[in-house]
């Protein structure tokens, strides 16, 4: 389906595009878009992403009010059937360009497009198939795409052998995702995990969010182990009053009168 039409492209990396005034409520901040692919092909559609929406009016301009000279001229237009608000009116958006499928990767174009390269609005299906992980991996499944029935997916492979960093607000949900990886690492993976946590979130994780077996299966499998000598009774009564359940753990500590001499000269 052609949305529109690119406008303006001075890097590969994004461009601005006009939208058709039949789609404007179907383009939003978001929105993932495609462009037939201009460099190659062969390797199917350019995909992007609209990261910024503007409205504009060409007659919105001092000089340009100025001859309008008043109210009753504008409502003069209105009254024959011309509404200025809208006759010069037009929406345009910014892409930002995410690159066109190589195998299992996003490859970035080199060349930025055309003016006048038509813009378009892939369906579902042709956007799994664009964000698809590989087939041949474990995909780890973290929710669903913003708006749209399609899975988020994360390959395991590439998760866990590369570094990872979850960056967000506070309150953006940070611990939250890390816990829904983590689940999700176990169960399809079976990878054990270790977590240092100094505040004490994911002793939640002790108690499943669903009612499902794979959520009690993971709870199951929690282990929380606190330093001997820490101070725990605040978490504890909250651990509790909110999940209605005891916190479990189990404390641990060394002695250092237990050591060896040459133990503790290394350390």
């Amino acid at each position: 389906m052609k949305i529109g039409v690119v406008i303006r492209a001075q890097s590969p990396r994004a461009f601005w595009f006009r939208v058709f005034d039949n789609v404007e409520d179907r383009v939003n901040v978001g929105t993932f878009v495609t462009l037939d692919n201009y460099e190659n092909r062969a390797y199917g559609q350019i995909l992007a992403r609209v990261t910024r929406v503007i409205r504009h009016n060409y007659l919105v301009d001092d000089r340009v009010i100025a001859q309008l000279g008043s109210e009753d001229v504008i409502n003069t237009f209105r009254d024959y059937g011309i509404d200025i608000q809208y006759i010069a009116q037009s929406t345009l958006a910014r892409a930002s360009i995410i690159g066109y499928r190589v195998g299992t990767r996003f490859s970035k174009p080199l060349k930025p497009p055309k003016p006048m390269d038509f813009v378009y609005l892939p369906t579902e299906d042709e956007l799994g198939k664009l964000l698809r992980v590989n087939n041949d991996g474990v995909r780890l499944v973290i929710g669903s795409i913003r708006s749209l029935s399609i899975p988020a997916e994360l390959d395991a492979n590439k998760l866990v052998s590369h570094h990872c960093a979850i960056l967000a607000a506070t309150g953006g949900g940070k611990s939250w995702l890390a816990g829904v990886i983590v689940e999700e690492l176990v169960l399809r993976a079976e990878i054990p995990i270790i977590i240092i946590d100094p505040h004490g979130e994911y002793s939640a994780m002790q108690v499943p969010k669903v009612l499902s077996d794979d959520a009690k299966y993971v709870a199951g499998l929690v282990r929380v182990y606190v330093p001997g000598k820490v101070d725990t009774t605040s978490l504890d009564e909250y651990f509790r009053a909110r999940f209605g359940v005891e916190r479990r753990y189990v404390r641990f500590g060394i002695n250092p009168r237990s050591l060896s001499l040459r133990l503790m000269e290394g350390c």
